[in-house]
């Protein structure tokens, strides 16, 4: 009778042992996103465009952690000068061989496309349009331990700017980059 329990209690360790270690590898695209996890700061300037027509700063606050059992991460983005949130998912998958962003606010939703650029350390997200005849690009660069910047453009069909987003993102803490909690 001992030995059966005794072999379930191996069996049931070396499993454990066995997911944990498949759990700490992650592909190399997916330990990209790794750059976003944590608190930041964010110091934000929309530039004048049509749908701004005048000048706007403020600051606000995100916090990045992985979700879904670190299939993706969720980005929060707090602006406490309109008390306003929005929310901001993004993972790669492997299948399309991209990354992907969803991107939601109070009366807004988009889909970007991202690729990342090891050298310069940068993801180009691509707005993908469905049917408004919108182009658009987001660019997130890592400029330093603790320091990110995004420019985000939007454009008509005409060319002309509809949204000029320009962001510098410091870091104010680090969450845990192996876990869902954060």
């Amino acid at each position: 009778m001992k030995q059966p329990v005794v072999n379930i209690v191996v069996l049931v360790f070396v499993t454990s042992l066995i997911v944990a270690t498949a759990d700490a590898r992650q592909p190399a695209e997916v330990e990209v996103l790794n750059r976003w996890v944590g608190d930041w700061k964010s110091e934000v300037v929309i530039k004048p465009s049509r749908w701004i027509p005048e000048e706007r700063r403020w600051i606000e606050a995100n916090e990045v952690q992985w979700v879904f059992e670190r299939h993706m991460h969720m980005l929060l983005i707090k602006n406490h000068n309109e008390d306003q949130e929005n929310l901001a998912l993004q993972r790669y998958n492997p299948q399309r061989m991209k990354y992907e962003m969803w991107s939601y606010g109070p009366d807004v939703s988009s889909y970007y496309l991202g690729d990342w650029d090891a050298q310069s350390t940068t993801m180009t997200w691509e707005y993908v349009d469905f049917g408004a005849g919108i182009t658009g690009r987001i660019v997130d660069r890592f400029i330093g331990e603790g320091k990110w910047t995004q420019s985000a453009i939007l454009k008509d069909k005409k060319g002309d700017v509809l949204l000029d987003i320009r962001v510098a993102r410091t870091r104010t803490g680090q969450r845990a980059k192996k876990d869902d909690g954060g």
